[in-house]
Parts: C-alpha cells; structure tokens; sequence
C-alpha cells in the first residue's frame, strides 16, 4: 500500500508542485506587502500546487508512450500505475483545486479555470506544435505570479516576476526537449531540437539566457528594486546562467543538459528571493 502510495506521489512530481506552490506564496507577499492575508496565501500557494500536480499526471497519460522510450522507469510507462486510476488521480486533483479556489477572488478563479485547460490542451496537442509548446509551458509559469497577485487583487507588483519566470522557464522547457529527442521522433513529436538540430538550438539557448542576463538588470536600472535586488542576481543569479553556456558550449550530453535544467530551476528560486529581498 505504501510502496503504491509512493509511485502516485512520484507522478504527481511533488518537487515541481512545491516550487509552484512557493511561487504562488511569494507573489501573493510580494503583491499584498502589509495587507496579507496568511490562510489566503496558503489555500492560493495549495491550490497552484494541486494544479501542477494535476497537469504533471495528466501530461505523463499523454506521453506513455514516448515515456517508454525516454523514461521507462517511471510509474506509467513501467506499469506500476493504470491508466484509468492515473485519470481518476487527474481529476481528484483538479476538483480539490476548483473546490478550494471558491474562497479566492474572481480574478484568481477564472485564471485557475485558464491554466487546467491550457494544462490539459498542452499535453493533448500544443506540446505536438514547435515552439508553441515551449511558450505554453513558459506562461503557465508565469501565469502562476499572476495567479498569486490576482488573490489579492493586486497583479501589477508580479508582472516583473512574472516576466522573469516566463524567460527563464522558456530556456528550460528548450532544455529539457534535448533530452527527449528520441522519443519525441519515434511519437511524431516536432520540438525545436528534432525539428531544427543541435546547433540551431544551442545557439538559441545562447541567445536566451544572454538576454535574461541583461534583462534581469533592467529592474535595478529603473529602480524599481532595491540595492539587494541587483547584489543577488549579480552575484549568484547571472554567474550560474553563465556557467550554464559554458557547460553547453563544452559538452552537449544528456547529463550536462540535465544538470543545466537543474540550475535553471534553481535561478528560478535564486530570482525570487531577489525580488522579495529588493521589495
């Protein structure tokens, strides 16, 4: 029973669901400031982290099949979890969400409603469509700033972050797709990786990150944060991005891509203490 309750935890991917759901508290802190309200911020950050868990099980129903291929250990493609127990799973969570989302306000409620449909249409068929795939991925994340700033119907305080998130999660979810080349070929899925070559998207990434070095500044620039705000991103935030062109610019493996994937996640974290250090 354990050993089962253990492989529905895995598939729900309960680190990405806490890192949403921490997003989700520091943009209602960061748009509330003194007006907070504690138990609205934590049924806001839970419900973004049912959500994402939702949108994690759903996503691994669609990809069974490629998952054979790229991740066979996990517990759909390895059969440790049905299909249709991982659907009823999928919609638990997605009810539980909704139910909880009444205390919220409209705002937030219709923004929830957008994000499980853009959820559940991103693993049926946006992630089959080049690029459109990886932008979809990228605004549901920062649709998650948007979300904690609408629960306290205050959004402008989280369009920065918000703006941030997207940027960095766009070079991830590019990333990430390097890894699943095969699997996306044999499943007729077109990334930008399969569809225009290693050398397109490295230099792509590139690109990306250099222009989230400089954009990250443009707050400290315009003095919209504090000293604190430019220190960490200077000191920390950037020299990890710029380690990560270096890791891809010597070794383009799936290990060296899995470990820039992980700093990047981490620069998530890194930018969002900057933000709230800088308020």
């Amino acid at each position: 029973m354990l050993k089962q309750l253990k492989y529905y935890i895995s598939l729900c991917r309960p680190l990405n669901a806490f890192i949403t759901a921490v997003t989700i508290f520091a943009a209602y802190l960061i748009a509330a400031k003194s007006n907070a309200n504690l138990i609205i911020a934590l049924a806001a950050a839970l419900i973004g982290a049912l959500t994402a868990a939702g949108g994690n099980v759903i996503n691994d129903i669609f990809d069974v099949e490629a998952d054979k291929i790229n991740r066979s250990a996990k517990p759909l493609p390895s059969g440790k979890i049905d299909i249709k127990n991982a659907y009823v799973l999928y919609l638990a969570l997605n009810a539980a969400a909704l139910i909880l989302s009444v205390i919220l306000t409209n705002t937030a409620i219709i923004i929830l409603c957008v994000t499980i449909v853009l959820l559940y249409l991103y693993s049926y068929i946006l992630k089959k469509i080049i690029a459109i795939s990886n932008i979809t991925v990228a605004l549901m994340t920062g649709l998650a700033f948007i979300f904690g700033g609408a629960a306290v119907n205050n959004i402008y305080p989280v369009i920065i972050p918000a703006g941030f998130a997207f940027l960095i999660n766009l070079i991830r979810e590019i990333v990430k797709d390097n890894i699943d080349v095969p699997g996306d070929k044999k499943n007729g899925v077109i990334t930008i990786p399969s569809g225009y070559g290693e050398k397109f998207t490295r230099n792509l990434i590139f690109l990306l990150i250099f222009v989230l070095i400089l954009s990250v500044n443009i707050p400290f620039v315009f003095k919209i944060y504090r000293i604190e705000y430019t220190v960490i991103v200077n000191l920390i935030l950037n020299p990890l991005l710029v380690y990560s062109i270096k890791l891809l610019y010597d070794s383009y493996n799936i290990d060296t891509l899995k470990k820039v994937s992980s700093i990047l996640k981490l620069d998530m974290l890194i930018g969002l203490i900057a933000i709230i250090a800088g308020q």
